[in-house]
């Protein structure tokens, strides 16, 4: 938030949001949900999701990408033996689905080459 900006009084956020009719349902917070929302995250990050126009479409962030990534790992290891067999099967599913360590090296070695090949072209 700049200088400039103030943070919105409770009242002001309360009479700016739609009303509840309008708004979309917050879905329960489960461990299912936790697992698909740092797929989603690492997916957006890495630029293999994006909404809107292409010309608009941010530069993947393979930093941020490999957090979420590692996120995943985490929780795999801190759960270990502790899920059932429907939510270990989702996390193996959500790590291995496309795989993301994959995609953030291939990203990243199409992005040296295209550097090097825009270097070579000057």
């Amino acid at each position: 938030m700049s200088e400039t900006e103030k943070p919105l009084s409770d009242a002001q956020a309360e009479a700016s949001a739609p009303p509840a009719e309008e708004r979309i349902p917050v879905p329960p917070a489960t461990l299912e949900f936790l697992m698909l929302s740092l797929r989603t995250q690492a997916e957006l990050q890495l630029g293999l999701i994006h909404f809107g126009e292409e010309k608009d479409r941010p530069k993947p962030d393979f930093d941020l990408a490999r957090h979420s990534i590692d996120l995943l790992s985490v929780l795999r290891d801190k759960t270990k033996g502790n899920l059932t067999l429907e939510e270990q099967r989702l996390l193996d599913l959500v790590r291995t689905l496309g795989e993301p360590e994959t995609a953030v090296k291939l990203l990243r070695a199409l992005a040296t080459a295209w550097r090097r090949a825009r270097t070579c072209s000057r």
